[in-house]
């Protein structure tokens, strides 16, 4: 099956798969827990939608290859690629709570595409994407991670 575009069309679909993952869910790779995975992805959603400020740390040669890996190669590795500290979040609160974070992220991020899809928000290593491009890069994020937690 191909990548699923994060749009309100397929909401519904992330939703359930969110909605499946329990405190206890056991990884399958990697170091996360389920708690720590609901605040990576609120994290994420909050850099892409400027909500918090991030740095450009982006070189212009490895941007064009990040960029393109990012979108093309699937499935992205397994427990080999170790995020920034800022992308990770603080799992501070319980995990219902953290779980609601991230469907408000969820929504914020499809109000946001449907509003201005050409709009350009920065990814510290891949520059400024459009949220059309990010509605790709999320949809293979999230499963990628829902995968990692078998839901």
């Amino acid at each position: 099956m191909g990548v699923i575009l994060l749009e309100r069309a397929t909401l519904a679909h992330y939703e359930a798969r969110l909605d499946a993952l329990r405190p206890d869910s056991a990884r399958r790779w990697g170091s996360l827990t389920p708690i720590g995975l609901l605040a990576h992805l609120t994290r994420t959603f909050e850099l892409t939608l400027e909500e918090l400020p991030c740095k450009d740390e982006s070189i212009p040669v490895l941007r064009v290859l990040f960029r393109f890996l990012a979108y093309h190669v699937l499935p992205w590795p397994k427990g080999k690629i170790k995020v920034p500290d800022y992308f990770m979040g603080d799992a501070a609160g319980d995990f219902e709570a953290e779980r609601l974070k991230v469907k408000a992220a969820l929504e914020r991020f499809c109000v946001a595409l449907e509003q201005n899809p050409t709009r350009k928000t920065l990814h510290p290593m891949f520059g400024k994407l459009t949220l059309r491009y990010w509605r790709r890069v999320h949809g293979m994020h999230l499963d990628h991670h829902f995968n990692q937690f078998g839901v």
